[in-house]
C-alpha cells in the first residue's frame, strides 16, 4: 500500500470511528483541512471540536480568496473555520477582514507556523492583499 492509499484508509477509519460512515466530498475536505490545520481555525486560533466537525452551522469550508472574485475552488484556496467567521468574512480577503493589525499579525503567525504543511500557494492566499 502506497502513502496516498494509506492516508485514504486512515481517513476512512477516522470517519468510521467518528460514527460517520457515509462521507460526502465536503466531509472529506473538512477532515483533511482539520488535520492540516492541527484542529484549529487559523482565523481565530480557537480549537475546532472534532466531534462537531460535520455540523454545517458549527464550522465550514471558507474560500480564502473569495470564489466570487477569484473563481478558485482548489484545495489550496480552502480553510476550515467557524461558521460565524466565514459569514463575517464574507467576500473579503483575510487581510481586509482582519483590519485590526494585531489580529492579522497573530493570524499570520499561525499560518507561518504550519507553512511547511499547507504549502506556498496556500500561504500566499492567506497573506495576499489582492486577488490576481
Amino acid at each position: 500500500m502506497d502513502k496516498k492509499q494509506e492516508s485514504i484508509k486512515n481517513l476512512i477509519d477516522l470517519f468510521i470511528a467518528l460514527g460517520h460512515e457515509q462521507a460526502s466530498n465536503n466531509d472529506i475536505i473538512k477532515l483533511k483541512l482539520y488535520i492540516q490545520q492541527d484542529g484549529i481555525s487559523l482565523y481565530s486560533g480557537e480549537p475546532i471540536e472534532l466531534y462537531r466537525l460535520f455540523e454545517n452551522y458549527y464550522c465550514q469550508i471558507d474560500h480564502i480568496l473569495p470564489i466570487s472574485k477569484s473563481n478558485n475552488d482548489m484545495f489550496a484556496n480552502k480553510t476550515l473555520c467557524f461558521a460565524e467567521e466565514n459569514q463575517d468574512k464574507g467576500d473579503k480577503l483575510p487581510s481586509q477582514w482582519m483590519s485590526n493589525r494585531k489580529k492579522f499579525t497573530e493570524f499570520k503567525k499561525r499560518v507561518m507556523k504550519i507553512r511547511d504543511v499547507i504549502g506556498f500557494e496556500k500561504v500566499n492566499n492567506f497573506l495576499s492583499d489582492r486577488i490576481g
